[in-house]
């Protein structure tokens, strides 16, 4: 079986705009495969994994009211092993966990979005979608459920299977998920 890729593009894919701040850090993001990944808030086991940093204007598309890496700023990792794709991030947010909405509307509040393919081939210039793309976003919320996974491109669901661990921290929050292959 060939290796999932999983590509962060400078622009990322055009075409997809909320009011809420969108961040776009440029740059190429390879997933690599994780043995052990223990959902726990800890991103110990991700030693050497690529992350993607996001803390400057400049990785801010929409949401002119972002006023500096206290407001959103932070780190992405992404990894995989036969049975999950894994998301962690390291978020400082000033006012976290702000997401009222529900399913395909998480976009619109503090969430976290992937858009990925499953074919190597695509071109990662692309400005719309291709049937090959997943696009999932990670809504962290102060109420149950909790946490909402949800994939937009593929399903149209809410992904149940998936499970997500959110650690507090001074100023922010850690976010480990595992979103299984077989929901996607």
């Amino acid at each position: 079986a060939q290796d999932p890729i999983f590509l962060a593009t400078p622009g990322g894919i055009k075409g997809v705009k909320g009011q809420a701040a969108v961040l776009r850090p440029a740059g190429t993001l390879l997933a690599r495969r994780l043995d052990a990944c223990k959902l726990d808030g800890s991103l110990s086991e991700w030693g050497g994994a690529a992350f993607i940093t996001f803390n400057d204007w400049k990785d801010v598309e929409t949401g002119a009211s972002w006023t500096g890496k206290q407001d959103i700023s932070g780190q992405l990792g992404v990894a995989w092993d036969s049975k999950n794709l894994y998301v962690a991030a390291k978020v400082l947010d000033d006012v976290p966990f702000v997401n009222p909405h529900r399913d395909g509307n998480i976009w619109n509040g503090d969430a976290i979005e992937l858009t990925f393919s499953a074919d190597p081939q695509a071109d990662p210039r692309r400005h719309e979608y291709a049937a090959s793309d997943f696009q999932v976003g990670i809504a962290v919320q102060k109420s149950k459920p909790g946490a909402v996974v949800w994939e937009w491109q593929q399903h149209k669901r809410r992904l149940t299977e998936a499970k997500v661990k959110v650690m507090s921290m001074a100023g922010g929050y850690i976010l480990e998920a595992a979103i299984p292959w077989a929901s996607l």
